[in-house]
């Protein structure tokens, strides 16, 4: 298997935890003002399609609604940190789980999936070296996982 599908293939439950409620994001905006962005996209006099703007306001409003204080590379360390992975020891690889490394990963994953765009001139991380600490990574989170359910069981 070619190493950018690993990238991918690993960084799924990555993203995964992103989404925990305990990720130490909190809401960029409130309700009020969701509301009243939307409503300024609804008066938009060159939308004359009135289920066009309904459907952009809606998709909008979602979005919106999604929106945190802090970025997905923020969340997953604040979430590896809490379960206790703050740095990986295996096999002579070593690494710290910091905003430096995860980044990144999240940037050689970016690269792989979405093109360079806008970043012809950035320097990634060796592929062969993301799909190593991926792995370790991984281990450790399915290691957490198995002993928080075997806990929880017994």
């Amino acid at each position: 298997m070619e190493n950018s599908l690993y990238i991918y293939h690993m960084v799924v439950p990555l993203r995964y935890y992103t989404y925990d409620l305990h990720n130490g994001a909190n809401k960029l905006l409130a309700s009020d003002e969701i509301e009243a962005i939307t409503k300024a996209v609804m008066d938009i006099s060159t939308m004359v399609d009135r289920e066009k703007r309904n459907r952009v306001c809606s998709a909008l409003k979602q979005t919106l609604g999604n929106l945190t204080d802090i970025g997905r590379k923020e969340k997953l360390v604040h979430i590896l940190h809490q379960m206790g992975i703050r740095e990986i020891k295996n096999c002579g690889t070593e690494f710290e789980i910091d905003d430096k490394t995860i980044g990144k990963l999240i940037s050689l994953r970016n690269k792989c999936y979405h093109g360079d765009r806008k970043k012809a001139d950035h320097s990634y991380m060796n592929i062969d070296l993301a799909v190593t600490q991926l792995m370790y990574l991984c281990e450790q989170i399915i290691i957490k996982q198995m002993k928080s359910t075997y806990e929880r069981m017994v």
